[in-house]
Order: C-alpha cells, then structure tokens, then sequence
C-alpha cells in the first residue's frame, strides 16, 4: 500500500485518515458507511466525491431492493429513509433517481 510509505505524520493526518475510510467504504461497497461520511466531509471533499454518489446509490439500490424483496410482490422500503440512507437532497430527488432505474413509488400513507 502506497500510504504505508508516507511518513507516520501524515499517516495520521485527519485529511489521509478521512481519505481511507472514504475509499475503504467505496471498495467494500458500504454505501451506509460511504454517506455517513461524506455527510461530516468538508464542503470540498463532498464535491470531490461527488462523481462517486450515482454509483454508490445505484449499488446501494439493488442490495436494498435484493435485501427486502420477496418473490412475486412489490418491494416495500420507506422513500424517507432511502433519501435520507442515500444523502439524496429531499425525497423527490430520491423518486426520480428510483424511476430512473424502473422502480415505482407508491404513496402509502394516504
């Protein structure tokens, strides 16, 4: 690992350590974990990790659509909770992205 060569000063910086966390959560694919963190990023850092979000969301949806599925029904998983678990900006954005990838909302409240 390249980090392993930089000395133990910036080894320990909290820019690096912040940096490796983000990259550990996107490798992993821990989409939980990857927006929790950039929810605490800088306002810089949050834009250049921005080109990232599409692709952890788009992960992030199909193990959440996998994940609560059950064969020959709908999926049923809070919108609030999916914007809100996908840092998306309110929930219209987070139906829109849904509709995007063929998924219907329904509004079950009313």
């Amino acid at each position: 690992r390249e980090v392993l060569t930089l000395s133990p000063s910036v080894r320990q910086s909290a820019a690096v350590k912040f940096a490796l966390q983000v990259h550990s959560s996107y490798s992993s694919n821990n989409y939980v974990r990857f927006f929790r963190l950039i929810r605490r990023a800088s306002y810089l850092n949050a834009c250049i990790l921005h080109r990232y979000f599409q692709q952890m969301r788009a992960s992030a949806l199909k193990t959440i659509v996998q994940g609560h599925s059950i064969p020959k029904k709908k999926t049923l998983f809070p919108l609030q909770e999916l914007a809100e678990l996908l840092a998306f900006e309110d929930e219209e954005d987070a139906a829109s992205f849904c509709a995007h990838y063929g998924l219907e909302i329904e509004d079950v409240a009313g």
